[in-house]
């Protein structure tokens, strides 16, 4: 009987090694999820904030010649 107690101990230190190591590896991947998508998330906001501000220079180039154009009618 001891010999059996001994060896049940023995497969449930490998289950426990094992399921630990997953652990560990499940835990690496969630967190290299969750900072990929940070940075991706960061990424993504500063391209549409320059794309906003680009958007908005070009709208008032737009409005500038426009008002150059009215001028020049009034002058004309």
């Amino acid at each position: 009987m001891p010999e059996h107690y001994h060896n049940h101990l023995i497969n449930d230190s490998v289950h426990i090694e094992q399921s630990h190591h997953n652990s560990v590896y499940i835990n690496t991947f969630i967190w290299l999820d969750i900072m990929i998508i940070h940075v991706c998330l960061f990424v993504a906001l500063n391209a549409y904030k320059k794309y906003r501000a680009r958007v908005l220079r070009h709208k008032l180039a737009t409005l500038e010649k426009l008002w150059l154009l009215d001028i020049n009618k009034k002058k004309a």
